[in-house]
C-alpha cells in the first residue's frame, strides 16, 4: 500500500508541472495572442527525455570516478573461520576441538608507476566527456525545437495564404463570369481565370497537408498546439553571438564546439590507456601489507597463536610467451589510430565550419533578395489590377501578378525559416546555442525597447 501512495504521489509531481506549465504557455498565448519561440523552446527542453537521460549518464560516470579513487585507499580484509573438530583414538581418549582463526589484513598501495592514477583519469575524463554529452543533448533539442517551430510556422502561413489566394481567386472567376454575361469579357479571360484558380485550389490541398504533417512535430516537440488564429513570430536569430568573420567563427568552433571537445578528451584517454598497458605489463608495483592473526585450537594444536606481520611486497608480472608485448602493442596501435583520428577530426571540422558560414553568409543574401522581391511583385500585381481595371491590360497579366505575389510570399517564409535554422546550426557548432543565452539576447533586447 505505500509503495502504491508513493509511485501515485511520483506521478502526479511528474504530471502536474507539465500539464500546469503547457497551461501557463496557453494562457499567455490567449492574452498576447502570439506565440515566440523563446516562450515555448523551454517545453521543448522539458518534454524531451533525452535530457535526463544524459544526466543520470553523467551521474554514472561521476560516481565510476570517484569509485576509481578506491586504487589510492588501504584496503581491509576480514577473514574468520569457525570449526569443530573430533579427532577418534583407537589406543587413547576421543578429543574434540574447536578451531578458531581470525584474519584482519590491511594493504595499501605503495607506488605502481601510475598504473592506478591513468585509470583515475581516465575515469575522470570519463565524467567530463559526460557532461559534454548534456550540453550537446540540449543544443540538438534546441535545434530540433527550431526546425519543428519553424516548420509549424512556415506551413500555416503558406495555408492561410494559399486560402485568401483562393478566395480572391473564385471572386475573379465570378466577376469575370459576370462580365462575359454582359458581353464586357471574352471567354478567354474566363478561362485563365478558372485555371488559375484549380492550381490554387491545388495549392491549397497541398498546403493543408503539410501544414497537418507539421503539426505532429510541433505537437511532439512542444506538448501542445496554438490556435489557428494565434499569430506565431518568426525565430529570433541572436545576430550578436555570430562572428563577423569565418576566420573567427572557425577559431570559436575549434576552441568551444562540442565534436572538437570530445575527440580532445578521447585521445587524452588513449594516450592515458597506452600509458596505463606499459605500467601494467612491464613495470612492478609495491604493497605495504599489515596482518594480525589469531589461532585457537589451530591445526589439532590445544591452545591460541597470535601473529603480528608488517611487509613491503613487490609483484612484477612476467609472462613467459610474450604476451606482454602483445598486450603493450595493442594498445600502442589503438592510441596511434585515435591520434590520426583526431587529427582527421579536426580537418573534417574545419570543412564543415567553411561549408556552415557559406550556408549561413547565402541563406541571409537570399532572404535579403527575397524580400525584396516581395516588394517588387506586390507593385507588380497593384499596377496589373489597375491596368486591368482602366481596361489597358489583360487578365492573364493579373494572374501572373498574383501568382507571382503569392510565390514570393511564401518563398520568403521559407527563406526565413532556413535562415533561422542555418544561424541555429552555426551556433551549435561553436558550442554558443544555449537556452542561457537566447534568454539573455531577449533581456537585453527589451531592455532596449
Amino acid at each position: 500500500m505505500f509503495f502504491k501512495i508513493q509511485n501515485l504521489i511520483l506521478i502526479i509531481f511528474i504530471l502536474i508541472p507539465n500539464a500546469c506549465f503547457s497551461e501557463i504557455i496557453k494562457n499567455n498565448t490567449q492574452k498576447t495572442n502570439y506565440i515566440s519561440f523563446n516562450k515555448v523552446l523551454p517545453l521543448a527542453l522539458k518534454n524531451n527525455k533525452k535530457i535526463l537521460i544524459s544526466i543520470n549518464n553523467s551521474k554514472a560516470s561521476f560516481y565510476n570516478y570517484k569509485a576509481s579513487k578506491s586504487s589510492f585507499y588501504p584496503k581491509l580484509d576480514i577473514t574468520a573461520n569457525v570449526a569443530e573438530q573430533d579427532n577418534s583414538n583407537p589406543n587413547s581418549a576421543n578429543e574434540s576441538f574447536s578451531p578458531r582463526q581470525y584474519n584482519f589484513k590491511i594493504t595499501q598501495p605503495l607506488w605502481d608507476f601510475e598504473e592506478n592514477w591513468t585509470k583515475v583519469e581516465i575515469a575522470s575524463l570519463r565524467s567530463k566527456l559526460s557532461k559534454i554529452n548534456i550540453a550537446e543533448t540540449k543544443t540538438k533539442i534546441i535545434l530540433k525545437a527550431t526546425r519543428d517551430y519553424s516548420n509549424f510556422r512556415k506551413a500555416k502561413s503558406r495555408y492561410l495564404l494559399s486560402l485568401e489566394f483562393e478566395k480572391k481567386l473564385k471572386k475573379q472567376t465570378g466577376f469575370q463570369d459576370y462580365r462575359i454575361k454582359q458581353g464586357a469579357a471574352i471567354s478567354t479571360d474566363l478561362l485563365q481565370a478558372k485555371n488559375a484558380l484549380a492550381n490554387a485550389i491545388t495549392s491549397r490541398v497541398i498546403a493543408y497537408g503539410n501544414f497537418q504533417r507539421s503539426k505532429i512535430n510541433f505537437f511532439s516537440t512542444f506538448n501542445f498546439l496554438p490556435d489557428i488564429k494565434i499569430k506565431i513570430l518568426p525565430v529570433n536569430v541572436p545576430l550578436k553571438l555570430i562572428p563577423k568573420n569565418m576566420e573567427q567563427y572557425i577559431k570559436n568552433v575549434l576552441k568551444n564546439g562540442y565534436k572538437i571537445q570530445k575527440a580532445r578528451i578521447n585521445k587524452q584517454i588513449s594516450d592515458l590507456t597506452k600509458s596505463n598497458a606499459f605500467a601494467a605489463n612491464f613495470l612492478p608495483k609495491f604493497t605495504l601489507t599489515g596482518e594480525v592473526n589469531h589461532k585457537d585450537n589451530y591445526s589439532g594444536t590445544p591452545g591460541y597463536l597470535t601473529e603480528n606481520i608488517v611487509k613491503v611486497e613487490m609483484k612484477w608480472p612476467i609472462e613467459l610467451f610474450g604476451t606482454q608485448i602483445d598486450k603493450y602493442n595493442s594498445s600502442n596501435l589503438v592510441s596511434d589510430n585515435a591520434n590520426t583520428q583526431y587529427r582527421e577530426t579536426v580537418k573534417e571540422i574545419k570543412e564543415v565550419a567553411q561549408s556552415t558560414w557559406i550556408s549561413f553568409q547565402n541563406e541571409k543574401t537570399n532572404l535579403e533578395f527575397i524580400n525584396n522581391q516581395v516588394n517588387i511583385s506586390k507593385q507588380f500585381l497593384k499596377m496589373a489590377n489597375l491596368e486591368f481595371k482602366k481596361g489597358r491590360g489583360s487578365m492573364n497579366l493579373v494572374v501572373s501578378a498574383q501568382n507571382a505575389f503569392f510565390n514570393s510570399q511564401t518563398s520568403l517564409k521559407e527563406a526565413v525559416a532556413k535562415f533561422a535554422l542555418t544561424s541555429y546550426s552555426l551556433l551549435s557548432s561553436s558550442g554558443k546555442l544555449s537556452i542561457k543565452n537566447l534568454n539573455l539576447l531577449e533581456k537585453r533586447k527589451k531592455k532596449k525597447l
